[in-house]
């Protein structure tokens, strides 16, 4: 999806931590590998099917579908940020680091059931 490797072998096994030492020097990779762990976890943990052609609308639609209020909050967010600076190259202000990584872990790492 997006020409993005969604394999979990190639994902850091702490996603957050990983992204808050990017984000200093680079907030673009830590974006990145944000919305690229994501997507993993939407296709390896919930069986969510992601086609190459799918744009960010269509995946939060799916994520949507899903009925999970802190998994679809935590995307919506994501995704805006991750649009702002892919397509607008807008760096998001600083504290928006600090929220997206503490929601990766409020959402990933206290055990949503999948």
């Amino acid at each position: 999806v997006f020409g993005l490797d969604l394999s979990r072998e190639t994902l850091p096994c702490d996603i957050a931590s990983s992204a808050e030492s990017l984000w200093q020097n680079n907030p673009r990779a830590a974006l990145g590998l944000l919305y690229r762990a994501l997507l993993s976890r939407l296709l390896h943990d919930f069986d969510m099917p992601l086609k190459a052609a799918d744009t960010e609308g269509q995946v939060l639609e799916r994520i949507e579908k899903l009925q999970q209020p802190a998994l679809l909050a935590f995307s919506k967010d994501l995704t805006v940020h991750w649009q702002n600076m892919a397509y607008g190259h807008q760096l998001p202000p600083a504290h928006v680091q600090r929220e997206l990584c503490n929601g990766w872990r409020g959402v990933f790492d206290s055990g949503i059931p999948h």
